[in-house]
């Protein structure tokens, strides 16, 4: 199949494009500065501007799919994610290309203890970040074109550059590891090269659909104490409480964009991936040990990262 990566130079994106690669389809990669990038040479690189519905449509032209892996910071998702979504729907529509989006858990607000959430489950969510995912993906499923979704847990692995990767710099650090909730409440995380494969194999099957992705299933305290074992120092970990959260998000940004969302760490939505399996097989989870292995040692390559 011909696959193009929306957002080639993030995170999602440049794993999406390994994926693809790894699984044969032609690739082209979309991105705004390619200077930035080091890519295979068998990708086709196009530029262009993401909120340009001219850029995208020329970037789809002639392709199956698309991967929709743009992703602004988590601070500025309110006001760039809509035309970025705008642009993408009209590129879709203008070319026919199937337009595959990773949707994630917010649009769902607090989970329940025990609880698998399917994909008949409605939304409801409860923080501005949720509202807006899930407007979004009521204008992908509203916009009469083709499309394919994939809801994600919250990341980890290489690339990733929001809450995560913090967990990962305080092991390599020796400093205390903190938490934006309980440590001990059992948590769902995707390890980023496993989503993309996901994203891929969706993408492939050439038909429109709706998959909930689980990934591992663990808990703060342990994601905590695999990253210290990796760089093999013992774990210092607190977790931080919601309201302390929201004062703090009064002077930064950053942090009041993780109190929007405080809840999915106080009552996280789980995920269930029964659908997945019987259409696609078992979802690709690697080994919380492992994948902790690999990206520790993509951080220790990657110092000058910028957390977001």
């Amino acid at each position: 199949m011909k696959l193009v990566v929306l957002g080639a130079g993030g995170g999602l994106g440049r794993n999406a494009i390994d994926a693809a690669l790894a699984a044969g389809h032609e690739v082209r990669a979309f991105v705004r500065d390619p200077a930035k990038l080091a890519l295979p040479g068998a990708v086709t690189v196009l530029t262009g501007d993401a909120r340009r519905a001219d850029d995208v449509g020329r970037a789809l032209a002639g392709t199956d799919a698309a991967l929709f892996c743009v992703n602004p910071p988590i601070t500025a998702w309110l006001t760039e994610f809509p035309p970025l979504i705008a642009a993408a729907i009209e590129g879709a529509r203008r070319s026919g290309a199937r337009l595959v989006f990773p949707a994630n858990v917010w649009i769902y607000g607090r989970g329940r203890p025990g609880e698998l959430v399917a994909e008949q489950q409605p939304p409801a969510p409860i923080s501005q970040r949720g509202r807006l995912r899930a407007e979004l993906e009521a204008a992908i499923r509203g916009a009469g074109i083709r499309y394919a979704m994939v809801r994600l847990p919250e990341f980890y692995g290489p690339h990733v550059v929001t809450l995560t990767p913090r967990v990962i710099r305080a092991a390599l650090e020796g400093t205390r590891a903190r938490w934006p909730g309980p440590l001990d409440v059992p948590i769902e995380l995707v390890y980023m090269p496993d989503a993309a494969r996901a994203l891929v194999t969706v993408a492939a099957r050439d038909e429109d659909d709706v998959v909930h992705l689980p990934g591992v299933r663990t808990t703060a305290r342990a994601l905590i104490a695999a990253a210290f074992a990796a760089v093999g120092r013992p774990p210092r970990a607190s977790g931080t409480p919601p309201w302390l959260l929201s004062i703090a998000g009064l002077f930064d940004a950053s942090i009041r964009a993780a109190a929007d969302i405080s809840h999915l760490w106080t009552h996280p939505i789980l995920l269930d991936g029964s659908r997945y399996q019987a259409r696609y097989g078992p979802p690709p989870i690697t080994p919380l040990d492992a994948a902790m292995a690999t990206t520790v040692a993509w951080h220790r390559a990657t110092p000058q990262l910028r957390l977001h």
